[in-house]
């Protein structure tokens, strides 16, 4: 539609999908509409003109006949939807210079300046990977698998248990003077490994040699304060040592 037709005086009302174009005309010469979207962005603009107080919305259906007539009906016996257009046209028109001359005064001072490098967007040297996101994805990924990492080793080290040392470890303790040495032995075997580490845990070692003592322990007159070696092949003679 022209948009001389949207400006003669007896022009009350326009019937228009919501396009972009037919909405920014209506503004522009303070007309009402009667919207009927149809698809992409018409439903949003007939949506945010109703919100606006100078349009009506009636979607497309079998009963759009019916509606529609409604629609017209109400639009053109209300004032105040065309009182609601004339202001927001006043609004569009009320600025400090004209349009056409803004138009003007930008391409002249893009001449000026040699395309006006100062205005261009920050976006046109961006790095590809910081447009792509990949610096923040690799920053994710880091944080999540550190995260991971500590909750894992965190987990193991509360759940750790004598049948979680290393597998393929074969550990042997010697005991000083244990009357029950046959059981402790039993309690070292229970504990062996299938893994590859190199040596015995701390708590580990720590639980065998509370076992240990307190087998040693159970009959009156036993020794106590026996010293208590671990030593695990493959990682020399050492290991660790309780007194």
């Amino acid at each position: 539609m022209p948009p001389l037709v949207l400006a003669h005086p007896n022009c009350i009302l326009f019937i228009t999908h919501g396009g972009l174009l037919s909405t920014t005309e209506t503004v522009h010469f303070g007309v009402p509409i009667i919207g009927i979207p149809v698809f992409a962005d018409q439903f949003i603009n007939v949506d945010k003109s109703v919100s606006r107080g100078f349009a009506k919305r009636v979607d497309l259906s079998h009963e759009t006949p019916k509606r529609l007539k409604v629609a017209i009906s109400e639009v053109i016996g209300d004032p105040s939807y065309r009182e609601k257009a004339k202001y927001l046209s006043l609004v569009y028109h009320d600025r400090p210079v004209p349009p056409g001359r803004l138009l003007v005064h930008w391409v002249e001072h893009a001449v000026k300046t040699r395309g006006a490098p100062h205005l261009r967007s920050r976006a046109l040297s961006t790095p590809w990977h910081q447009k792509t996101y990949l610096d923040l994805a690799a920053l994710v990924a880091v944080v999540t698998f550190g995260l991971y990492i500590t909750a894992k080793r965190l987990f193991k080290s509360k759940f750790l248990t004598a049948a979680a040392v290393a597998p393929s470890l074969d550990i042997f303790i010697f005991i000083y003077g244990a009357e029950r040495g046959a059981r402790a032995r039993d309690i070292v075997r229970r504990s062996r490994a299938r893994g590859s580490a190199a040596s015995l845990s701390p708590q580990i070692s720590g639980i065998l040699y509370l076992s240990i003592q307190s087998l040693m322990t159970e009959r009156p007159g036993s020794r106590t304060g026996t010293a208590a070696s671990v030593i695990c092949p493959g990682n020399g003679d050492g290991g660790l040592l309780f007194d």
